[in-house]
């Protein structure tokens, strides 16, 4: 598992500057601070355990470059075609031009470290969305267009259709090409599957033993529509997978409003069209209820206020059923404000799936929690949770005006062999956000969490400075991480997001990719750094 900590302006931003300007704008002559990140100043990052020794970087890590044709916007996917030995790298941008283009680049470890190009194709307007999967032995590279599937075929250097297959996306993209997971395992047999949206529900086709796609099957979930003056929009439903009726196969659950939908999978690998429905309490508001106060969230009286939301959905304490981690924003004012994260782990009662009202684990703080990471550091197979947070105040609201940085607390709770997380936290530490005012611009600091050495245990990487990182090693303890860091210095960009860990060369250890923004100079927009761990 491999997790990215984001500390996005569109929540700390939000929530310092757009507190602070509603109070201040009638008095003062200061802009409130845009909410897309684009870096300035250099961040700092001040861990509480402060030992660490220098080491070169390439004691550490290899750097592998890539100078692309195009600027890299996408994040980076690792592949393996055509021999299936091979380590690819997909990537994809834009041109001065605005051209979408897509990428692919092979490593290549027989003497040193390199990349060779294999592919650079104009992605046309047609093309939706692209993903890589595996149908029969290797995998490939596909996308998502109007009325069909297609396959790069890097023999002929052609796209050949797949199969033809309806969806909500019936008309040539305008906007940038994107990845999308429409290639997945959906019945648990170790093949890729695919699923699409549609109007009347999601269409599949199950992989057969032959590496071919199925008959269709159409689970009749309706996809979410909103209206807004005459113009329609339309929104997939989030889709999980899970064995909800115990009989030991997988079936295909859909969120719907305060409620699972689960399409039970039979004998003959087909999906019931008609769902079994779990209901989820816990709570929670009707759809049209929050999507009332976001409409209206500016003239909402915020004085006596909570909101609570579905945080997340997923397996936690590994015992195959669905868990579920509510959010739950409380405001005793604009400046006044603190959440409460609640884990209700899911249970069997006889052939049900059911949530307890009361909470089995409460996590909260004095400030704003956001952007719950779930990732199993300490390698139990039980997720343990990452919450970076802000704290409002008036004060502290002021303050980061005149200091021009916001405090980042990250907190990291381990799940407790009896599957609950501590009420403090294991591990604590801090990172500071600095922008300007006169320039809208933000620094975003490089957190990753991830194994860097392949010992099964997880590795904290935080940014300490302009293009320095300490790595504190995983221990197998309640505190999760060495007191001892290692500082490496790597040309790092200020948006911390663009810095990504994933196993790009398949040795079992994690690497880094670093992508670059304008905010880093025009020399780094084309350039893609590749950090492959020793």
């Amino acid at each position: 598992m491999i997790t990215s900590i984001r500390a996005d302006t569109n929540t700390v931003g939000a929530a310092f500057v757009g507190a602070a300007s509603a109070a201040t704008m009638s008095r003062s002559r200061l802009k409130p601070l845009p909410q897309k990140p684009a870096a300035v100043l250099l961040l700092s990052v001040v861990s509480i355990l402060t030992a660490v020794s220098n080491v070169r970087a390439e004691e550490i890590f290899t750097e592998v470059m890539i100078e692309a044709s195009f600027r890299v916007e996408q994040p980076l996917m690792t592949a393996q075609f055509t021999d299936g030995t091979s380590h690819d790298l997909v990537l994809v941008g834009q041109d001065e031009e605005h051209r979408q283009w897509l990428a692919v680049y092979r490593l290549t470890e027989a003497s040193e470290p390199r990349t060779e190009q294999l592919v650079a194709m104009e992605a046309e307007s047609e093309l939706l969305y692209f993903d890589v999967g595996r149908l029969g032995d290797q995998e490939g590279l596909y996308f998502l267009s109007p009325g069909r599937i297609l396959r790069y075929d890097f023999t002929s250097d052609t796209l050949v259709e797949t199969v033809r297959i309806q969806s909500i996306y019936r008309q040539e993209r305008s906007q940038n090409l994107e990845h999308y997971d429409f290639l997945r395992d959906l019945d648990d047999d170790g093949r890729d599957d695919l699923i699409v949206p549609d109007l009347e529900g999601f269409r599949i086709r199950l992989q057969t033993a032959d590496g071919e796609l199925g008959d269709e099957i159409l689970i009749p979930d309706s996809v979410r529509m909103t209206l807004n003056g005459s113009a329609a929009g339309y929104y997939s439903r989030p889709t999980y997978t899970a064995d909800m009726n115990f009989d030991g196969l997988v079936d295909l659950v859909v969120g719907q409003d305060r409620a699972f939908h689960a399409h039970i999978q039979e004998d003959e690998r087909q999906f019931r069209s008609d769902p079994l429905v779990v209901p989820i309490a816990l709570d929670i508001p009707s759809e049209a209820k929050l999507r009332a106060f976001d409409d209206q969230s500016g003239a909402v009286d915020q004085s006596e206020l909570t909101v609570k939301r579905i945080s997340s959905v997923r397996d936690l304490n590994d015992d195959g059923l669905l868990d579920i981690i509510t959010d739950a924003t409380h405001s005793q004012g604009v400046f006044d404000k603190h959440n409460e994260f609640r884990v209700h782990l899911g249970r069997r009662d006889g052939q049900s799936l059911i949530f307890d009202d009361a909470e089995d684990s409460l996590l909260s703080s004095d400030g704003l929690q956001f952007d719950l990471r779930k990732s199993d550091i300490n390698d139990d197979g039980k997720q343990d949770l990452i919450i970076p947070s802000v704290r409002l105040s008036f004060t502290r609201v002021m303050a980061a005006f005149f200091s021009g940085s916001v405090s980042l607390d990250l907190r990291f709770y381990k799940m407790a062999s009896d599957d609950v997380y501590p009420e403090e936290a294991n591990y604590e530490t801090r990172a500071k956000v600095r922008f300007s005012l006169t320039s809208g611009q933000v620094d975003i600091p490089t957190i990753e969490v991830a194994d860097f050495d392949g010992d099964g245990l997880e590795d904290l990487l935080v940014q300490t400075s302009k293009d320095r990182v300490t790595l504190y090693r995983g221990e197998p303890s309640e505190r999760l991480f060495v007191k001892k860091g290692i500082n490496v210095d790597i040309v790092l960009p200020r948006n911390g997001e663009l810095v990504k860990g994933m196993d790009v060369n398949g040795d079992g250890k994690v690497d880094l990719t670093i992508r670059y923004s304008g905010a880093d100079g025009e020399d780094e927009l084309d350039t893609v750094r590749i950090m492959l761990a020793r």
